[in-house]
Order: structure tokens, then C-alpha cells, then sequence
């Protein structure tokens, strides 16, 4: 056909069955369109779709027009996707001339569940031409309900030229990018997460402490549906957590508690011989791991232990000598503060680093909390109903420098950091507090 015109199913790797998966990643390495890594899970079956629809479908020269997720803009996933250059099984040298794109991200109400873009271009053989920041025309308006002819739309969108100036990469990385980890994932919240309760009226036995599962309104089921555990456990089990909620600019709120099976050497599993000295521990991380073993998803690790260190990220965290800087995953700001206690975890809704002096860590804080870097990183972050999300490690393709003490420039970023803590440790924080400002 000379024309292709559709809206491809919108359909992250992560949500796919295990076989889908796997065809999916195979069919898209061949065809250019995988970029692995961290990005693997966002990796969409909507890129898939245009390219093979084209491969199938469309005569060299033909032009195509799709809506499409707004990430196909600038996001890590659609990388290959923007290069138009398609690799294909069946149709040799596949490529596409992008000559145009829609970013739909400013009209309201959304038409979609997330952000929506419409990209166009022409099918070709060995002559790609990519998508680039100067193609987008950004769409504006509020449109009505009863709005469906195009003459009464046109009067309420206004349509702009993307500013070639606004890039969603950077010249380089900032050095502290591979300092910086992802916290453990502690979850699920209700099996390993709990609130302390007063001794029963007959005492407890020295060195316990009695726990109940933490509860919140952001459980999940089938978590959220089941009983809470309790039980009394050795005290030096029950560790404090830090999570995004309870970090603001420059200081940390009251930290969750957190059962961690780990006696200063090894991270028991419910099978380890070592568990047996710790009758408390012992008990409660059995009851846990059987609720675990029957409500968990079948890709999900096989023990509750591998869980809460998937990918080591709980145990790596253990040994850390000196000051630690956190900042929040994700949120409607990035917040950054001094974490100066080694035994604290670090839940995997902040990212952590070990930091050489208390300078640095302010110098750190001070440009994390910016409103500057905010506003640099914010092209960069994933859009859903709510806005951006998501800062993870794009703070890090702001190519800031590492602390340098001789530094004239560093020396004053340090000494704002310096008063930021300052004013955040002495300042009580009411309720409702704006705490960016």
C-alpha cells in the first residue's frame, strides 16, 4: 500500500508473557530496536509494531503516520526506533525518513492513559534520515467533548516549533554517575516492613522486641488483602529503612523499620543452619517466606531472601564506611540529603553513594536540591498522568563535576549545602509544608 495510518498497541516488555518476551527481544535485536540494559522492561511493542507493519505492508516510498507513546521522543528505549535504521529479516536494508513528529503532551484532557505523540515519515531502503528535536511540533490547548471537526480544533491548539536549544541529552556524564546505587528492594512491604508495639504485659525475654507488619495504603494485593504478621524478634534484626517519603531537602524524616535477616556476616535464608540461633528472627522469616512461596509472581525470585537483595542491593549497602548522600527515584522534586548513620538502609526508592568528606556530601546535596538541576533534568524524565517521574540516574547526564575542596566555585556550593542542612536539622516541618521551597 502507498499509505499506512494506525495506532499500534501500546505494550511494555514487563507485561508481557514469558514466550511474547522472548520473541519480542529477538525479533527487535534483529531489526535494531533493543536497547537492553536497565531499559529492557520499558522497551515497547509499539516500536515493533510500525516497523514490521512497514516491512509487511508498505512500498518503498510510502508514507506512514502513527500515534505512538510520547517517549518515542526522547526516551532510551526508542533509541534504535528514532535512528530509522532497521535491520529487517525479511526486507534487507529496511529504513525510514522521519519528517515529522506531534508531541501531544500539552493538550488536555489527555486522549490516552499516558502522553501521546504522532510520528510520520516515508518507508526507504539504505536511506534513513532519524528523528530530531527540530522535526517536533509541540501541540497546546484544551479541547472540548463536543470538539470534533477539525476547523473547531484548529481554533483552540496552537502549534510550535520544539526549540532545537531544549536537548534531551547532554554533552557528557557527570563522573559521580557510576558512584551512585539503587537501594534494596524491600518488598513485599508487609512481610519485611513493621511497626513497633509495647512489651505484653508479661515482659519479653532481653534483647527482643515485639513487631507487628506496617501497613500502608499503597500495598498491593495480594498483599494487601492478607493478615499482618507478629512476633517478637532479636533486637539487632530490626533495622531502620529510609525510603523516598522520608527524605526532604537536606535531612531525613522518622525511618521505617525493616526485618533483615543479617548477623553482621551472612544473610540468612530460611534453609541456613545459622538461622536456628535466633529463635525470634527464625520464626518470623519462615512465616514470611511460606507467605511469600505462595502468593509471588512466577518470574519473581524463588525465596524472600533473594527478594529483598535482588541484585545485591540490600547486602552491598552492608560494610559502608562514612557519610552517605541519598536522592529520591522518583516524585514530583528531586531531593537530596546526608545520610551520616552506616547501619540505616537504603530502600530502592532512593539511590545511595559513599562519599569521601562532609564538604563533599554538601556540595552533593546542594546541587541534587537545585532548582536548577531540576529544571536540566526534567526534559530527560518519563510523563504520565501526573507529570514527570522518574529521575533515576539522568541526573547523572548533567555533566556536573566531582567536589574539588581548591575549587572556588565548589567551595561556595558547599557552603549553601552547608546551610541548607543547618536550617533543615533546626527547622521544625509542620504538616503540608512545601518542601522544596
Amino acid at each position: 500500500v502507498k499509505v499506512l495510518i494506525g495506532n499500534p498497541p501500546w505494550l511494555a516488555y514487563r507485561y508481557m508473557t514469558t514466550d511474547m518476551q522472548s520473541e519480542f527481544r529477538s525479533q527487535s535485536i534483529a531489526r535494531n530496536l533493543w536497547t537492553g540494559r536497565k531499559m529492557a522492561t520499558h522497551q515497547e511493542l509499539a516500536a515493533y509494531f510500525v516497523v514490521r507493519c512497514a516491512e509487511l505492508y508498505l512500498k518503498s516510498g510510502g508514507r506512514f503516520g502513527f500515534v505512538m507513546p510520547n517517549a518515542v521522543l526522547t526516551r532510551d528505549q526508542y533509541e534504535g526506533f528514532r535512528t530509522g535504521k532497521f535491520a529487517s529479516v525479511s526486507a534487507g536494508e529496511l529504513t525510514a525518513k522521519f519528517d515529522r513528529a506531534w508531541d501531544l503532551d500539552k493538550i488536555r484532557p489527555f486522549p490516552f492513559p499516558v502522553p501521546a505523540a504522532v510520528i510520520f515519515g516515508h518507508k526507504t531502503v539504505n536511506d534513513p534520515h532519524p528523528l530530531r528535536r527540530e522535526d517536533i511540533q509541540i501541540w497546546a490547548g484544551k479541547l472540548l467533548s463536543e470538539t470534533a471537526l477539525w476547523d473547531n480544533v484548529a481554533q483552540l491548539v496552537t502549534i510550535t516549533a520544539a526549540d532545537p536549544s531544549a536537548l534531551t541529552t547532554y554533552a557528557g556524564s557527570s563522573p559521580y554517575r557510576d558512584q551512585f546505587f539503587e537501594g534494596a528492594t524491600v518488598l513485599p512491604r508487609s512481610l519485611v516492613c513493621v511497626d513497633i508495639l509495647p512489651p505484653p504485659a508479661l515482659g519479653l525475654p532481653t534483647g527482643m522486641v515485639r513487631v507487628r507488619s506496617a501497613r500502608s495504603k499503597q500495598e498491593k494485593e495480594p498483599w494487601k488483602s492478607l493478615p499482618a504478621l507478629e512476633g517478637a524478634i532479636e533486637k539487632p534484626f530490626v533495622k531502620r529503612m529510609l525510603l523516598g517519603s522520608t527524605v526532604v531537602p537536606y535531612r531525613t524524616l522518622e525511618p521505617w523499620r525493616a526485618v533483615i535477616p543479617w548477623d553482621g556476616k551472612v544473610l540468612f535464608d530460611v534453609d541456613d543452619s545459622g538461622l536456628e540461633q535466633f529463635a525470634g528472627l527464625a520464626e518470623w522469616w519462615r512465616e514470611a517466606s511460606t507467605v511469600w512461596q505462595q502468593h509471588r509472581q512466577p518470574k519473581s525470585p524463588q525465596s524472600l531472601t533473594n527478594r529483598v537483595d535482588y541484585q545485591r542491593g540490600l547486602v552491598k549497602q552492608f560494610g559502608t564506611v562514612g557519610t552517605r548522600v541519598v536522592y529520591t527515584t522518583s516524585g514530583s522534586s528531586l531531593v537530596a540529603a546526608l545520610v551520616d548513620d552506616a547501619s540505616i538502609i537504603i530502600d530502592h526508592s532512593l539511590y545511595w553513594a559513599t562519599v569521601s568528606s562532609g564538604a563533599e556530601a554538601s556540595y552533593l546535596c546542594a546541587v541534587l536540591n537545585s532548582s536548577a538541576m531540576e529544571a536540566a533534568v526534567a526534559p530527560l524524565q518519563a510523563k504520565g498522568n501526573f507529570g514527570r517521574r522518574h529521575f533515576h540516574k539522568f541526573v547523572f547526564d548533567i555533566p556536573f563535576p566531582l567536589y574539588d575542596r581548591d575549587d572556588g566555585l565548589h567551595r561556595r556550593i558547599q557552603e549553601l549545602g552547608s546551610q541548607g542542612q543547618l536550617v533543615a536539622r533546626d527547622v521544625p516541618i509542620p504538616a503540608g509544608t512545601d518542601f522544596k521551597s
